[in-house]
């Protein structure tokens, strides 16, 4: 059963031809019928815990080599280096959207045999799969729609929000503020499904759920909900690994479900092997000595290069993309200095994160400006979650803020930018999908 709905499903949406929608999905899915067929649907980590590492992909901390571009076969790749996406590149959005069709999947099921799962097992299953769903939605909406302003642009095109596992059911695209609000809806539901904790990292809980509505929030630059939401993360868990303890001679030398993982997802880029890129040098020389990340994070080349190791996949051939306490810190440090009254609160939190990532006698000293320690916080944000697909997701908003950073790639004595408010920051939807669903297309 497993088997046959993943290949109906790739089938779909990856082929995106009308010959594959005839059969309605209630007929494909009527084997479905225990609460096992349910979780083995959400258990597939391929499906649900491989999120998108494109925001990396698109990002300023590392760069190729021109031979290592020119290698790369697939145009999609090569195109996403040089932020010159076109409609013909399918850039995370068939996969995002399968992870939709999956939850969508779980959740009318769930509903359908809800009699048969008890109220304890039918509300984690559902929790689970909104969880995914929000989770899919927000990686959508950091590559396909512009960054949210507010009332400014609250009214301009997000994604379409697919609630329903039908594929011949048509779902236009929502507003942003409509996105925003679905997304946040679900999950604060979720919150409210899924258990405190659970055994196994790879699947949600209310701690996941309140860390990625901090993420969520801090991305939109909403600080008192960001300052809020990880405040009570910290609450329930506040571990941090003692990097002078990690051992830095192994090739990975982080654990998979480390004490600060909250919730485990992982990927592959083929712009991001230790194969193919190189740290940004820039981003690299901002490690002091005295910095532990610089010896347990890289490896330096005998060429003065430097490739990148410090992945918590345990795995080399993958990026760790989940939530951490570590992350939870360093969101309440920067939201604290847009909360009246709360900076000394996020002083105390970041002096506290620090410990475990300096040498002591080499502990940075927090500057006493406030824009000086903002600038001082977002450069240890880059510096902790540098390959966790997060320099994207964040600059998208500081640009918004009057940052002006400015993306540069040199290749072959050309020179391409991606600039603040430049439109590439909401990719190119698929022409597969405008022609299928009659979507309004990303303005270039």
């Amino acid at each position: 059963m497993k088997n046959y709905l993943i290949l109906l499903m790739v089938m779909v949406f990856f082929c995106g031809c009308s010959k594959f929608l005839d059969e309605k999905p209630s007929q494909k899915l009527a084997t479905i019928s225990t609460k096992e067929d349910l979780w083995a649907l959400l258990n597939n980590e391929n499906i649900f815990n491989s999120m998108s590492l494109v925001g990396e992909d698109l990002s300023d901390n590392y760069y190729l080599m021109e031979d290592t571009w020119n290698s790369i076969a697939n145009i999609s790749t090569r195109n996403k280096y040089t932020w010159e996406v076109s409609e013909n590149d399918d850039i995370a959005w068939s996969m995002l959207y399968l992870r939709v069709y999956y939850a969508n999947v779980v959740l009318e099921n769930a509903l359908a045999i809800k009699a048969k799962l008890g109220d304890k097992d039918f509300r984690e299953i559902s929790g689970t799969a909104k969880f995914y769903r929000s989770l899919s939605f927000f990686e959508l909406m950091t590559l396909f729609s512009l960054p949210y302003i507010g009332n400014e642009n609250s009214d301009k095109l997000g994604i379409s929000l697919r609630l329903s596992a039908d594929i011949d059911k048509k779902f236009p695209r929502s507003s942003i503020k409509e996105c925003y609000e679905k997304i946040i809806a679900d999950l604060k539901e979720s919150e409210d499904e899924l258990p405190a904790l659970t055994s196994i990292k790879t699947r949600p809980s209310k701690l996941a759920v309140k860390a990625l509505l901090a993420r969520i929030y801090l991305s939109i630059g909403n600080y008192d909900e960001a300052f809020e939401f990880s405040r009570r993360v910290l609450e329930e868990r506040s571990d941090l690994l003692d990097y002078s303890k990690i051992n830095g001679e192994v090739e990975t030398p982080f654990k998979r479900y480390n004490l600060e993982v909250i919730h485990w997802t992982s990927n592959y880029s083929e712009l991001l092997t230790q194969q193919n890129c190189f740290v940004d040098t820039l981003l690299y020389n901002t490690y002091q000595d005295g910095d532990y990340r610089k010896k347990l994070y890289f490896r330096e080349e005998s060429n003065n290069k430097v490739k990148f190791r410090g992945t918590f996949a345990e795995d080399i051939t993958l990026h760790f993309t989940g939530s951490t306490t570590a992350e939870m810190y360093l969101t309440f440090a920067e939201a604290s200095l847009k909360v009246n009254g709360k900076k000394n609160e996020g002083k105390d939190k970041l002096n506290y994160f620090l410990k475990f990532r300096y040498h002591l006698d080499e502990l940075p000293k927090l500057p006493e400006n406030d824009s000086e320690l903002r600038n001082f916080i977002l450069n240890e944000r880059r510096k902790e979650f540098i390959f966790r697909n997060r320099r994207f997701e964040d600059v998208r908003r500081l640009n918004l803020e009057g940052d002006n950073i400015i993306f540069v790639r040199r290749l072959a004595g050309r020179e391409y930018k991606l600039t603040p408010k430049s439109s590439k920051y909401a990719l190119l939807i698929p022409l597969e999908a405008i022609k299928y669903s009659g979507f309004v297309q990303n303005q270039r």
